[in-house]
């Protein structure tokens, strides 16, 4: 939620989930992610009773400057969830000394059991999506699917179960012209439902420039995702790697550093700076980063691909020869 605050920098998911048991290590969040406030937390549910804390923390020396704990049944976790991002909204408003504001939220869900059921189903199938094997991305399916059983027009999950019918499709598993058309379908369904949902902007910028190849219109999907969330991460990726695709390698290497800027913990959008920086011509900086990234995850398994690539443009043959070789043995 916080990223739609306009004057916010997040981080996203992965790298800021990455120091989750490392709370009292201030100064290394401090570093690593280059951030003033970390907002930490517990959720403890007990049947359909939930507890939750919060606290606001002042990195540069792990001063808490508020924290709250809610007392709330599941079925209203939705309005506890918009009380609560905005409660952080106004404590880092006093902070900062600045005004944000968070936008109203489109979404106007129902508190009932059936939804309650369908948003667990709805994390737990996003769970499935961030270790994207075939037995998970199969289970991701089937469980986006009881999802919507429960509530037929839940943007979230029609989102979902696009981008795992496509990822399924495009693995081979599933057919791909009717498994692609299924996830432009679900995806534009979601954006009459909550026209807001950066998410489902990106899903459909995604299938039509890989899988249609109709450059113009996912232009169009990609500028209105980043028009709605400019802080999301994972939609600056995406508007990189269409650019790159489109041949406009230099905005494409600025859009993955900014990606990277976001989520800095993150294996695939270092790999993607680098990649973009090598096609961009910037091989002094692509070094750099490729050697960084090397450094700190040498058995990443895009290491040989990266150097490859980088020696090929470089016109160093035979060094992309010998790292060509490690590359067909991975």
């Amino acid at each position: 939620s916080l990223t739609t605050v306009n004057g916010l920098r997040v981080i996203a998911r992965r790298s800021a989930f990455s120091f989750r048991d490392s709370t009292e290590d201030y100064a290394a969040i401090r570093d690593e992610l280059d951030v003033g406030h970390a907002v930490q937390g517990t959720v403890q549910r007990d049947n359909e009773t939930l507890r939750i804390s919060a606290r606001l923390i002042r990195v540069s020396d792990g001063t808490q400057l508020w924290s709250e704990i809610y007392n709330r049944e599941l079925s209203d976790i939705f309005t506890l969830q918009d009380e609560l991002s905005r409660a952080i909204v106004e404590q880092l408003s006093n902070a900062l000394e600045i005004d944000l504001d968070l936008p109203l939220s489109q979404e106007a869900l129902a508190d009932n059991a059936a939804t309650s059921e369908a948003y667990r189903l709805l994390l737990r199938g996003r769970e499935m999506q961030h270790n994207p094997s075939s037995q998970n991305l199969e289970e991701a399916e089937t469980v986006f699917r009881q999802a919507l059983e429960l509530r037929p027009e839940y943007p979230e999950v029609l989102v979902g179960l696009a981008n795992t019918l496509r990822m399924r499709a495009t693995l081979g598993e599933l057919p791909r012209e009717s498994s692609f058309s299924e996830a432009l379908s679900l995806a534009r369904q979601a954006i009459r439902l909550q026209p807001t949902l950066t998410e489902a902007h990106v899903q459909i910028g995604e299938i039509q420039h890989r899988h249609f190849w109709a450059f113009e219109e996912a232009a169009a999907s990609y500028s209105a995702a980043l028009e709605l969330n400019g802080g999301s991460a994972s939609a600056h990726s995406a508007y990189s790697r269409f650019l790159s695709k489109a041949g406009e390698h230099a905005i494409a290497a600025s859009e993955a550093r900014i990606a990277l800027d976001l989520d800095p913990r993150s294996t695939s959008a270092a790999t993607s700076l680098i990649i973009r920086l090598i096609r961009n011509r910037e091989l002094s900086r692509a070094r750099q980063v490729l050697d960084e990234f090397s450094s700190r995850y040498p058995e990443d398994v895009n290491i040989p691909w990266l150097e490859t690539n980088w020696h090929i443009r470089n016109e160093s043959y035979s060094d992309a020869l010998q790292w060509i070789a490690l590359e067909e043995l991975d």
